[in-house]
């Protein structure tokens, strides 16, 4: 069973971009998408929302794969008090693109946290890491226990002169 679930109010939930202020893009549309192969799980008691198997997520800024995503609101039932997507987790965001075994985002601090096997790619540019945190209004990322780094040398702009 397919389901398809189009929830307005999470078009800021996901930080499918690095850069702070996005949401305020003029002609910008304010959608995100949620599909998953299994259940829809509402624990309104506990103010969480569960997707299971193969859930996608979709906005104008890029899109999240996992295995399950659950969505922590907070007591007033309608903010997002934290997102968490586990399994096979796949991030792909403005040419920015990663993964890692568990993604947690607390909205309300604009912090993104790839969790296990984590790793990014930007450009030429990659990290890989145990814990790899991304500050969205800083456009600053942190890596804790890196196992691999590998930088590209910036181009030359400009051809040195021939005498």
């Amino acid at each position: 069973m397919k389901i398809n679930v189009a929830v307005l109010m999470l078009a800021a939930l996901l930080p499918l971009s690095l850069s702070p202020g996005n949401d305020d893009l003029p002609g910008e549309e304010n959608w995100t998408v949620i599909t998953s192969d299994g259940n829809l799980l509402m624990d309104y008691a506990a103010q969480v929302a569960v997707f299971s198997h193969n859930v996608k997520i979709s906005n104008p800024r890029g899109r999240l794969d996992s295995d399950r995503l659950t969505i922590f609101f907070a007591e007033d039932g309608q903010t997002v008090k934290m997102v968490e997507a586990v399994g096979n987790v796949k991030v792909d965001m403005a040419g920015k693109t990663g993964g890692a075994d568990k993604l947690l985002y607390y909205p309300q601090e604009r912090r993104t946290v790839l969790l296990g096997n984590a790793g990014i790619r930007i450009g030429e540019d990659s990290v890989r890491g145990e814990e790899i945190t991304f500050f969205l209004d800083r456009d600053e990322i942190v890596v804790k226990a890196a196992t691999e780094m590998r930088i590209a040398p910036p181009q030359r702009r400009e051809a040195p002169a021939s005498r």
